[in-house]
């Protein structure tokens, strides 16, 4: 289950579109065989949310003891937690803890932001150690027996704590353009780290499409569903491709 389901940005229970609660749809994936999946960003709380006012100590702030961010992705702005303050430690223990329960075991942890200029609660942290340090809790709350896949791209601190990668941005149908979602651009990052698939972890590279879609060519669709064939180490379907329009 994909963004969209939330209530907002930091409150990732589902919201009116799944009235009946998680419960019916997990049961239906787990009896196709599936693992029930689901997308979350734990460092990420809308500013309208009471969590926001009540906490500003939880957030990530610079040298001046400024807010760092704003990211309008689910607008108007979300702010991002610091991962080092144990109080957003427990936070997002929780967070996966209530996802586990409802019998999620395939976790996508997205915009896993921890920003280079931010003055961590805990000083004595660099921002590697910050980085692999929340890995480390996410990999010990989701537990071994789950999948974890980290929309981080390729750095060292999601090592030894991830089943599988985001090399690179989103692939939208589109060949070349002025920012990192042009199908050229995912292609660079898949083939830098082509040799650590399926050693260090499985590359998600993202989607391809099963029929022409925006300004792509069919050389170009071709191309990039080639590398994905050959590079690429995880596979998620959505679209129905027995369904017509889909083949």
């Amino acid at each position: 289950v994909d963004c969209g389901y939330e209530h907002t940005s930091g409150d990732w229970r589902c919201n009116e579109r799944f009235a009946a609660g998680w419960g019916p749809l997990v049961k239906k994936m787990q009896a196709a065989g599936a693992m029930p999946g689901i997308w979350l960003a734990p460092l990420s709380v809308h500013n309208s949310l009471e969590l926001f006012k009540e906490h500003p100590d939880w957030f990530q702030r610079g040298a001046k003891g400024e807010l760092l961010g704003p990211f309008g992705h689910w607008g108007p702005c979300a702010y991002w937690l610091d991962p080092t303050h144990p109080g957003v430690q427990e936070f997002i223990r929780r967070t996966i803890r209530d996802a586990k329960r409802e019998g999620f075991t395939y976790f996508k942890i997205d915009f896993n932001e921890v920003i280079g200029e931010c003055r961590f609660y805990d000083t004595s942290k660099t921002r590697l150690e910050a980085y692999r340090d929340l890995y480390k809790l996410y990999r010990e709350e989701i537990g071994e027996e789950s999948y974890l896949l980290a929309c981080s791209l390729f750095m060292p601190g999601v090592l030894g704590y991830v089943d599988a990668v985001r090399t690179g941005y989103d692939s939208e149908p589109m060949w070349r353009a002025k920012h990192l979602c042009s199908i050229s651009e995912c292609i660079h990052n898949l083939g830098m780290a082509a040799s650590v698939n399926g050693v260090l972890f499985a590359n998600d590279p993202d989607v391809t499409y099963n029929r022409l879609r925006g300004t792509l060519t069919e050389a170009e669709l071709q191309t990039w569903h080639s590398f994905v064939g050959l590079l690429g180490g995880a596979a998620m379907i959505s679209e129905p491709l027995q369904a017509p329009e889909h083949s």
